[in-house]
């Protein structure tokens, strides 16, 4: 996963960053991109270029996410377990 010289950052989106896949793909994509992570659980042990919200993402304060940041692309790894 290496950037072209010359390219610009993305932003992306990770939905589901605490859980098992999320935590190992946000660590891959921190490498050449900033991370925004959405997920109800607490998620310790990120990279310094990604940052968590820990929020619902079924709620009006995920939707903020969005308005507020400039998004670039979304990985959607987030489940509702009941």
């Amino acid at each position: 996963m290496f950037r072209e010289k010359g390219a610009r950052l993305m932003k992306i989106v990770l939905t589901g960053i605490a859980g098992r896949l999320g935590r190992r793909v946000v660590h891959r994509l921190a490498q050449n991109h900033d991370v925004i992570g959405i997920d109800r659980r607490p998620c310790p042990g990120l990279p310094t270029r990604a940052k968590l919200f820990q929020v619902d993402f079924r709620r009006r304060s995920a939707e903020d996410i969005f308005r507020s940041e400039s998004i670039d692309a979304i990985v959607h790894m987030g489940v509702v377990q009941n």
